[in-house]
């Protein structure tokens, strides 16, 4: 999973009816980037990959779309006091599929 996230042409991002995605880095705070202060779609991954690197849990779960297929979730605090990140993956034919990256629902 690391490698593929690492790796700028195997990873993808694009929304279709039958790989729906909520990939909005944008609209998520950084901490880190004190000048734009949000997330761009490259560092939404340099956070993934950052996390994946680090350990953090990865929950598999069913995906309903593509039928039959699995998504790997994870749930990143990026700072205190903030709403955790909703990171959802998906790999299929040796692709990562980047499905969401938005602030937790939960919160």
């Amino acid at each position: 999973m690391i490698r593929l996230a690492s790796s700028t042409h195997l990873r993808k991002t694009q929304w279709s009816r039958t790989r729906p995605t909520k990939w909005i880095p944008r609209t998520v705070p950084n901490p880190s980037d004190s000048f734009w202060g949000f997330f761009t779609s490259e560092g939404a991954w340099e956070l993934i990959v950052e996390q994946l690197t680090r350990g953090h849990p990865v929950e598999e779960i069913p995906l309903d779309k593509p039928p039959g297929t699995r998504g790997f979730v994870m749930l990143i605090q990026s700072a205190p006091d903030e709403a955790e990140i909703y990171v959802k993956l998906e790999i299929d034919r040796g692709f990562i599929w980047g499905r969401s990256f938005h602030l937790s629902e939960n919160i």
